[in-house]
């Protein structure tokens, strides 16, 4: 059967095959998405090294959002550090100017956030504990991230995980009205999905 769809028939296709090479190169085994060139990016440096890549937006590679925007199950295997810049990212995409921590002797503060038009010789607003496990958060981490808010005098804490809390913890949060705010991992996902730039995939898995 010949069917002519005319114009709109032309622009159904168009839109179909952007879709399907977005697809493809957000795919880690799409073809499309091993092209040599100034843009590949290797995987291994979002699972085993925690340093900024050459081409980092200003704390995470957009490639690697959005990898992981396509791939959430591989979010809880990322290089700890990584995470921290994945959630500083996020910070600093939402509008406050954001310090993240040296990732080692950083007494349990990982991210710190200032109001866009604040400065830094003020307390924060926010500090950040982040936990990349596959382990639920005990309440000790809690615990700690209250006494870190008030040695910092911050008026907010998140603790951002790709897990989710035990029930003790979430008990302390709410019983003794903790200002902490939890992202676990349906939230970072959604940061994820909100980060992602389509078109902009990996381009290499050595």
């Amino acid at each position: 059967m010949n069917v002519n769809l005319g114009n709109r028939g032309v622009e159904i296709c168009q839109i179909l095959l952007r879709a399907l090479k977005a697809s493809q190169r957000l795919d880690p085994w799409s073809r499309v998405g091993r092209a040599e060139g100034p843009e590949a990016v290797s995987l291994a440096h979002l699972f085993q090294r925690g340093e900024a890549t050459t081409q980092v937006q200003k704390f995470f590679d957009q490639r690697f959002i959005n990898y992981l925007a396509a791939n959430w199950h591989d979010a809880e295997r990322i290089h700890w550090r990584q995470f921290e810049r994945l959630v500083a990212e996020y910070f600093d995409r939402t509008g406050y100017q954001v310090e993240l921590g040296p990732g080692s002797n950083d007494d349990g503060v990982d991210i710190r956030a200032w109001p866009e038009e604040g400065n830094r010789n003020v307390p924060p607003l926010i500090i950040v504990q982040c936990k990349r496990q596959r382990a639920k958060v005990p309440k000790v981490v809690v615990k700690a991230l209250w006494a870190d808010m008030q040695e910092e005098r911050a008026q907010r804490g998140v603790l951002a995980t790709t897990s989710s809390l035990e029930p003790g913890a979430q008990r302390t949060i709410e019983s003794r009205r903790y200002d902490i705010d939890v992202a676990d991992g349906p939230a970072i996902f959604k940061w994820l999905l909100a980060l992602r730039v389509p078109g902009v995939g990996i381009t290499s898995l050595q």
